[in-house]
């Protein structure tokens, strides 16, 4: 969920976007503190949780020792840099399909 690129110099923007259109997220009640239920939500306060959760996992994928195994080995955590968890996030992602998924991709 973002706006449109490329930029005007050419480079090819947003690096990372996430869905963003009817997403179900947690609802909250004014008057009831204990109802719990869910509701269908749009935009980019929905898109960048989703986005922040992704790098949270990316991240913990290293400092848990995951790399380059698969497998959790202490011996091999590290923090990363947050370069790296933009590079890994850019990297294993796909082209959206839909309305604004692009097709010169």
């Amino acid at each position: 969920f973002s706006s449109n690129g490329p930029t005007l110099d050419g480079r090819i923007k947003p690096e990372v976007v996430a869905p963003g259109e009817i997403i179900t997220s947690a609802s909250s009640s004014a008057t009831n503190v204990e109802a719990c239920s869910v509701v269908g939500l749009v935009g980019t306060s929905m898109a960048t949780p989703i986005t922040a959760g992704n790098a949270a996992l990316v991240r913990q994928y290293f400092t848990d020792g995951f790399y380059p195994t698969g497998s959790a080995n202490a011996t091999n955590a590290f923090s990363p840099m947050g370069a790296t968890v933009k590079a890994v996030l850019i990297n294993g992602a796909t082209v959206l399909k839909g309305l604004y998924g692009s097709t010169s991709l």
